[in-house]
């Protein structure tokens, strides 16, 4: 049985307070991180500057959503200022601003899914948006399956009809030509 408490489900591998901190510090690293290229070690000191990423457990769902919606709201900054000339460094290869979006996309997406399974509640995003973004960073995954089920797939988080579980995932974040 899910813990709805907000304090995590043991089922899903890691604490409700872990897919948090974990989906809002990806998705600024997403929004900061082409407009430092070149910085080097000020990305590592950018965890100690994320602390204000947690929401209060007290106002549950709705705190978090909260702090998930100001997230977004940085993360669509980042996409409509940055110039789309403008490369830089992630660990699954350099990327433009495109592919730093669809990296967000997917953490909000895949990490909201988490904290709402372990609160018990059904969630499903935008299939145009999922389709969007398994295009940009898992171009081999099947296409002709349920966007979200397959990105859910994609990051071994499901199972889909006709293809093995995935038990180890990576994107392809590097350029599209």
């Amino acid at each position: 049985m899910p813990d709805r408490s907000g304090h995590g489900d043991p089922a899903l591998g890691h604490a409700y307070g872990h897919a948090h901190a974990h989906e809002c510090a990806a998705a600024v690293q997403f929004e900061v991180e082409p407009a430092l290229e070149g910085v080097g070690d000020r990305l590592d000191q950018l965890a100690d500057l994320l602390q204000f990423l947690f929401a209060d457990r007290d106002a549950g769902p709705v705190g978090l959503l909260q702090v998930l919606e100001a997230c977004g709201a940085l993360l669509v900054a980042m996409v409509r200022t940055t110039p789309l000339r403008v490369r830089a460094h992630h660990a699954s290869g350099v990327s433009d601003p495109e592919g730093f979006a669809a990296m967000g996309a997917v953490e909000t997406l895949v990490h909201t899914h988490d904290v709402a399974e372990g609160f018990g509640l059904a969630w499903t995003p935008p299939s145009a948006l999922c389709s969007r973004v398994l295009a940009r960073l898992f171009p081999e995954a099947p296409a002709s399956a349920d966007p979200w089920l397959t990105l859910l797939w994609a990051t071994g988080r499901a199972e889909l009809p006709g293809h093995p579980r995935l038990t180890t995932w990576r994107w392809d974040s590097t350029l599209r030509s």
